[in-house]
């Protein structure tokens, strides 16, 4: 009987769900009952067993859920969330002060399934809901993906790589963005309907100082196609449409032609007027005739378009991050041969030397860190010591 309740209450939730998708498909409920369901299916997806890995720690108003391999780079995110704090007071002149749970998955098929619910874009990389305050991103690498902040490259069958170009520190910036303005709007009383998805999704972007690949076969879409979440997600889902980039490039746009603080000036507009009105009002130009601009720029550009400047290197956190990770995966020793080019450059020579002389006690038989150390002989003119260091890696290599 026990066995058969299991298999009646898993149908009802099974059922609730397709009814559920099928619902948030059609755009007819809110994301309150999109997270509900999202919630309940995560239950089949999510053990016990990997919710138990998670730990918390607590930063300022935001609550990072992580698991131990990805502490050592809580410095890196800690410099990410203050420079985001000083970027979204520049642009809306707020600060928001809501708690923000920053969650942390390790298991590339339960992050790919808390996406899977309803309408949804393919191979979203992170995500915000704003029903929760809670932003869910991906780290598989904490080393690669979170402390270097490198792209993630896919080798596929055909022997070519394809490299996604989205780094963990534009995902979070893209993210916190949604949740800043979020945040600026409830605290102004503007519906979050009222500003329609490109304009919210180009801040995130631009806030975001992303780098992204014009081609020649990109559409051009009308931004009056870019209002709602649906929309959004049917032309992302157009392999053709590039709406991210296109909205990014409009914000840009406008303000080069009007400086950072329309930006506020257009969302508080909206308290009073709709986004076209608030738009013409403050823009000075229709809504219409800003799309005829955008047309003609984006029409010409198939190359790939450096909208900013490289962002900051954080480069003191770095080192403190790769400090940590060694203690935690002293084994890996990729973060060895990182941390030696970090103090090459930053600490000096007898730092850099202490530390490749430690390493190599750690690990003498490895042979990259005998040609590290080789190399910060050969650049300091010690050419007897780098010709030992040499011998020794290639000693060490015809063993293996």
């Amino acid at each position: 009987m026990r066995k058969l309740l299991k298999i009646c209450v898993s149908s009802i939730i099974i059922i609730g769900i397709i009814i559920g998708i099928k619902y948030v498909n059609n755009g007819i409920v809110k994301s309150k009952l999109s997270f509900i369901i999202n919630k309940v299916a995560m239950t089949i997806v999510e053990t016990e067993e990997y919710k138990n890995e998670f730990i918390e720690t607590k930063y300022k108003n935001y609550k990072i859920i992580h698991n131990k391999e990805f502490t050592p780079a809580l410095s890196m995110v800690f410099a990410y969330l203050d420079n985001m704090e000083l970027r979204s007071y520049e642009l809306l002149g707020y600060t928001p002060k809501e708690e923000l749970t920053i969650q942390i998955d390790y298991d590339e098929d339960v992050f790919k399934a808390r996406n899977s619910i309803g309408i949804s874009a393919e191979g979203a990389v992170g995500y915000y809901n704003n029903e929760i305050k809670t932003i869910y991103m991906m780290a598989e690498d904490t080393y690669r993906d979170v402390i270097l902040d490198m792209p993630k490259i896919d080798f596929l069958s055909d022997g070519n790589i394809l490299g996604n170009t989205t780094g963990f520190r534009e995902i979070l910036f893209h993210e916190y963005s949604h949740y800043a303005l979020n945040s600026f709007m409830n605290e102004n009383n503007i519906p979050e309907e009222d500003i329609p998805i490109w304009f919210n999704e180009g801040i995130a972007d631009y806030l975001a100082d992303d780098q992204k690949l014009f081609g020649e076969e990109m559409n051009f879409i009308s931004l009056n196609k870019l209002n709602s979440y649906e929309d959004w997600i049917n032309s992302c889902n157009n392999e053709n449409n590039e709406p991210y980039i296109q909205s990014m490039y409009a914000i840009y746009t406008l303000v080069n032609l009007k400086g950072e603080n329309i930006i506020k000036d257009i969302v508080l507009n909206c308290k009073e007027n709709s986004f076209n009105d608030s738009f013409n009002e403050v823009a000075g130009l229709s809504l219409d005739n800003f799309e005829k601009v955008l047309q003609d720029d984006f029409i010409n550009i198939n190359k790939m378009y450096s909208l900013t400047s490289n962002p900051q290197e954080y480069v003191e956190t770095k080192i403190k991050c790769l400090e940590e990770y060694i203690k935690v995966c002293e084994d890996d020793i990729r973060a060895y041969e990182t941390l030696s080019r970090f103090y090459e450059y930053n600490r000096g020579f007898d730092i850099t030397e202490e530390f490749l002389k430690e390493s190599i006690e750690k690990h003498p038989e490895e042979p990259s860190l005998w040609r590290y150390l080789a190399i910060l002989y050969e650049n300091n003119n010690m050419l007897d010591l780098a010709n030992e260091c040499y011998l020794k890696e290639k000693e060490l290599n015809l063993k293996e």
